[in-house]
């Protein structure tokens, strides 16, 4: 378990929903590449409610369910059943009876539509869904998409020089007005929201979501996916005015602490670094060792764990710190954590 991340976002959930005027239950969890790294809940399932948050409460999930459409629409375009460039109306002749809007003066600032939803879900469940996109389309029982369809769901899909912003809300007893991640560029991909700058919580450009920026629940439900780093989230709870006061930046705070804790998987993902020699390095070697494995005087030579010599206080219980002669070996004494043995070992 991530004790300093539990710690960190613990914390925020207990503040989102502890403060004067707080959301009244919060769900969030968030993920690595294979597997839940935190889940917690706070607060109650309603103002006035006597039931606790539970991790597996229901949620009525709003606008994050406009990516798992995305998701099936690209399944169709991938059998052949559908283009993304037919009219709505091939699929869905209901759509033709809609009215379009056909124009606008672009000097006016946007409006939201609030739109619906149609899905219930828990948070548990949205997770494997964020998964799927993390690990290129590969579902924990077989492909759901190709990796190459994902990626092109996650490029940025508009204009050169265009660029999504913040909306003012028609309706303010449903939607405060806002933006994710104000002054930040952020573009659209299908479906997706991205940031193509980093974002204040830590997450990196080119990442995707639905808030912060990117899309979201009305009912304050916000997520993320970062490729690149191997982690996503999703902050759940069923309150309005969408994007209130509290629940926005106890999700901004949620991600940054989840940035902060949460090691990089992205490498795993098959991105190596490369070494002088022209082939890859492993994934997770360090700077230095890699820095030493190229010097012109060491190219031949190759990291060979070591056992370091004894603490320079001759106790006999000592622990292993590091076993690499590139790294810097050292050892330490199990009964005097804080002294060191300053000595330090060659290559055999």
């Amino acid at each position: 378990m991530n004790f300093a991340l539990k710690t960190a976002a613990d914390t925020v959930l207990a503040y989102t929903t502890g403060r004067a005027g707080g959301a009244p239950g919060v769900v969030a969890m968030a993920t690595n590449l294979s597997a839940n790294v935190y889940a917690g809940c706070a607060g109650v399932r309603g103002l006035g409610k006597p039931q606790a948050m539970a991790l597996d409460s229901v949620m009525a999930i709003f606008s994050t369910t406009k990516s798992l459409t995305g998701t099936a629409v690209m399944q169709l375009v991938e059998e052949g059943r559908s283009r993304l460039d037919d009219a709505a109306k091939i699929d869905a002749p209901e759509i033709a009876q809609n009215q379009v809007l056909t124009g606008f003066d672009n000097r006016r600032p946007a409006e939201m539509d609030t739109g619906g939803h149609g899905l219930y879900a828990s948070v548990g469940d949205y997770m494997t869904f964020i998964r799927l996109f993390l690990n290129d389309g590969a579902g924990p029982h077989g492909r759901v998409l190709q990796a190459d369809t994902v990626d092109a769901m996650c490029r940025n899909g508009l204009p050169a020089g265009m660029l999504s912003g913040g909306w003012t809300t028609p309706i303010p007893s449903l939607s405060n007005d806002g933006e994710f991640d104000p002054g930040g560029p952020k573009t659209w991909a299908d479906t997706f929201q991205r940031n193509e700058a980093p974002s204040a919580s830590g997450r990196p450009a080119g990442s995707i979501s639905w808030a912060g920026p990117g899309w979201a629940g009305l009912g304050n439900l916000y997520c993320w996916i970062d490729r690149k780093n191997g982690n996503g989230g999703y902050w759940g709870s069923q309150s309005l005015p969408f994007m209130d006061a509290v629940s926005y930046p106890g999700y901004v705070d949620f991600e940054a602490a989840v940035n902060r804790h949460v090691p990089s998987q992205g490498e795993t993902r098959g991105q190596h670094h490369a070494t002088r020699s022209g082939r890859p390095a492993r994934s997770g070697r360090c700077a230095r060792r890699q820095a030493v494995a190229a010097a012109p005087h060491r190219q031949s030579r190759r990291c060979h764990p070591l056992r370091p010599p004894r603490p320079a206080c001759g106790c006999r219980h000592w622990t292993v710190v590091t076993a690499c002669w590139a790294c810097g070996p050292a050892a330490r004494c199990c009964r005097r954590p804080a002294r060191r043995c300053s000595a330090r070992a060659g290559p055999r």
